[in-house]
């Protein structure tokens, strides 16, 4: 059973890989783009520690989506920004960009072209990061929230998927 804790070092994780991802030489420019266009609203490392704090004093029904790490966040890679500019995220792109990111790491389990220590690393990040149904869950739970508190801020929204 994943713990809430788990759920926000594993989405933490995922931020920080998709920018060592970005950085280094070996992706395909096909993999540069689908990353680039997830970090676009992928929630940075400061976004996801707000929210995490965010989750425990708003718990849903099913107990919180996220909470604070237990490790201090200062054991981060140093290199690893907390927060990017890049304009504004709504709760339904910030969804999209969790659901694709998730694809895509299921993806790059396969490919040829990344290190060794790069594929070591996918399933870390994937051990407790939220699925596609709890993404979607979490989602249509915020908007619910939203529903019954009009001061609840969401941080995720539904979304279509083509």
């Amino acid at each position: 059973m994943t713990m809430p804790h788990e759920r926000t070092r594993a989405v933490r994780y995922g931020w920080e890989y998709l920018i060592e991802l970005q950085e280094s030489g070996n992706i395909t420019e096909d993999q540069r783009h689908q990353i680039e266009s997830i970090l676009r609203h992928y929630p940075s490392g400061g976004e996801i520690k707000f929210s995490a704090l965010d989750c425990v004093d708003t718990e849903g029904p099913c107990g919180p989506k996220m909470s604070p790490e237990h490790a201090p966040i200062s054991s981060r890679s140093p290199l690893t920004p907390e927060f990017v500019e890049r304009g504004t995220t709504t709760p339904s792109e910030r969804t999209r960009a969790l659901l694709l990111a998730d694809q895509l790491f299921k993806e790059l389990l396969s490919a040829p072209n990344l290190t060794p220590d790069q594929k070591r690393q996918i399933p870390y990040v994937l051990r407790h990061f939220p699925d596609r149904h709890e993404i979607k869950h979490w989602a249509q739970m915020d908007a619910w929230m939203k529903s019954q508190n009009p001061n609840f801020k969401p941080w995720l929204a539904p979304e279509s998927m083509p």
